[in-house]
């Protein structure tokens, strides 16, 4: 358990860029030689991309939220008009 911790962390600053400079130069040789390593890697490489891309998504879909609620909404006429009239060409 504590080797595949300890493994877990290695991987996640190799990949945040988290290292020093030594252990950074360390863990790419180990990568170079150890085929389940790289996979492990790019396992995990895969999971931040798909969490990243979910937090896109819900800030997204709340800011489409907010923006129907001030540009929908009779009680914000006012405001949606001055953001309007920015956008206005001259």
């Amino acid at each position: 358990m504590r080797t595949s911790l300890n493994e877990l962390l290695a991987i996640e600053k190799h990949l945040l860029k988290n290292n020093i400079p030594e252990k950074q130069l360390l863990f790419e040789a180990n990568l170079l030689i150890n085929s389940e390593l790289q996979q492990k890697v790019i396992a995990q490489q895969e999971a931040y991309q798909l969490i990243q891309l979910y937090g896109r998504r819900q800030l997204r879909a709340e800011l489409d939220k907010i923006h129907h609620t001030l540009f929908t909404n009779s009680i914000h006429n006012s405001f949606a008009l001055k953001i309007k009239k920015l956008f206005i060409r001259l």
